[in-house]
């Protein structure tokens, strides 16, 4: 193969870096540009073309033509294809010169977008009505279930998709939540984060999850990043350490509530269930039961929902007389259920019960508890905070104390949502909610 005569035809930065390439190759024995500009020009070893600018019509250096595996024969001359209709490569295929571009079928753009307009006309609605019903305002303007359903039809048929990107440089809005979980493995947090984007659907918006994995550093980054994303609003499940970083976003006006926990000396609101209840009630069921040898076995000391767990755990057994109360571990996590139960195991004096403050270390603690053989009910008694469908297909099914989830997610929503439409400041008192006992066959009676 010899070498060719090559013509580059366009004027962007994509073209310049290929006649950049082609100059380099032992391949190309003439390099025209066409459009060319400076930096070719002192570049490019050959011909460089940067007077040759096409206007309303392709222009092109087309001299003598050959076959399709024939080299582009180039001149100093140029002219004006009367076919202004296909595309540049189309043209030079005619021509019997090989070319590499898009064809004239390739250029169109193959989905025609579907805009409000369009909508409007198909619906016979008008373009406000149209576009409150899809940016989730039908309730706000009390637009009508028919025309609602009209207007989804509508959308759905035509393939409608928002053009998001525009619709924030227009209006300064994303239509986008951020969501910070702990973690995604703790099936209580993928609850409330499933429900959550569930929720946010419902308004119209997108959700943008994040793990901390309960390391405040990486909380904050996350924020910073949420932010930089313009997000709207905030629901965080935070880990408890520090608040700067997120009250200082909530007094400079961005809408953000708290789940499951609050901050200590913040007034930033929150949605929770009532932690100490639970574990009272936890542990009084424990208690009535006939057990006084209790161990606790908590999640992360410093955030808000062990403490206060905690303190209802002490305030049960104290109120029943009992001074030995017994607490150990550091972590929501299975290997905290783990190797505090093993240690537990070891004691000459077992407890009779264990209550354990999450779910995950409650899968810890019965993994410890079968590898030793020791049976749930008949040997020890089981209670853990948080429930889960998975509870119910162990071989013993464990009771725990359930938080109304989808209430917490639903009011939380409710709230952060009304501050981002009517534009005030969320009411900064929290929402406390009542958790139950889900009974089950962890717990046996023992004599007093």
């Amino acid at each position: 193969m010899g070498a060719h005569k090559v013509l580059v035809v366009g004027g962007g930065g994509r073209e310049h870096s290929l006649c950049l390439a082609l100059n380099d190759s032992v391949m190309v024995d003439q390099l025209y540009c066409a459009t060319g500009n400076a930096g070719t020009a002192t570049k490019i070893r050959t011909t460089n073309k940067a007077d040759a600018s096409p206007s309303a019509h392709f222009l092109t250096f087309v001299g003598a033509t050959g076959t399709n595996d024939s080299d582009l024969h180039v001149n100093s001359d140029f002219y004006v294809l009367p076919d202004t209709t296909a595309s540049q490569s189309d043209l030079l295929i005619r021509g019997d010169i090989t070319a590499f571009a898009a064809a004239a079928s390739d250029d169109k753009l193959k989905t025609n977008k579907v805009t409000i307009s369009d909508l409007a006309k198909r619906t016979n609605l008008s373009i406000t009505t149209v576009s409150r019903v899809l940016n989730g305002k039908s309730e706000k303007y009390r637009i009508g279930k028919k025309s609602q359903d009209i207007i989804k039809q509508a959308a759905f048929e035509l393939n409608y998709v928002a053009n998001h990107f525009a619709s924030t440089l227009k209006s300064g809005k994303s239509s986008t939540l951020g969501l910070i979980v702990p973690s995604l493995l703790n099936p209580f947090f993928a609850t409330i984060a499933s429900k959550i984007n569930t929720e946010v659907r419902k308004y119209g918006y997108t959700t943008i999850i994040a793990e901390s994995s309960g390391d405040i550093e990486v909380e904050k980054t996350d924020l910073k990043q949420f932010i930089s994303k313009n997000v709207e609003g905030l629901i965080i499940i935070p880990c408890g350490r520090e608040t700067h970083h997120i009250k200082s976003n909530y007094d400079n006006g961005l809408p953000i509530i708290l789940l499951d926990r609050y901050l200590e000396g913040s007034e930033i609101p929150y949605v929770s269930s009532d932690d100490y209840e639970g574990a009272y009630m936890g542990t009084k069921l424990l208690i009535d039961h006939g057990h006084k040898n209790i161990t606790c076995i908590q999640g992360v000391i410093d955030s808000s929902t062990n403490k206060e767990r905690v303190n209802g755990f002490k305030s049960a057994m104290s109120d029943a007389g009992i001074k030995n109360i017994k607490i150990v571990g550091d972590a929501f996590s299975i290997e905290n259920g783990y190797l505090e139960t093993k240690m537990l195991l070891q004691n000459k004096t077992r407890p009779t019960a264990i209550f354990t403050l999450g779910n995950t270390i409650a899968f810890g603690c019965i993994k410890a508890l079968k590898d030793e053989n020791v049976q749930i009910c008949d040997d020890i008694s089981i209670i853990t905070y948080d429930d889960n469908i998975y509870l119910d297909y162990l071989s013993t099914p464990i009771t725990s104390i359930a938080q109304p989830v989808d209430i917490i997610c639903k009011m939380a929503m409710k709230k952060l949502m009304t501050s981002i439409r009517e534009g005030n400041k969320l009411n900064s008192s929290g929402l406390i909610l009542k958790p139950e006992i889900k009974y089950r066959e962890s717990i046996s009676r023992i004599s007093v």
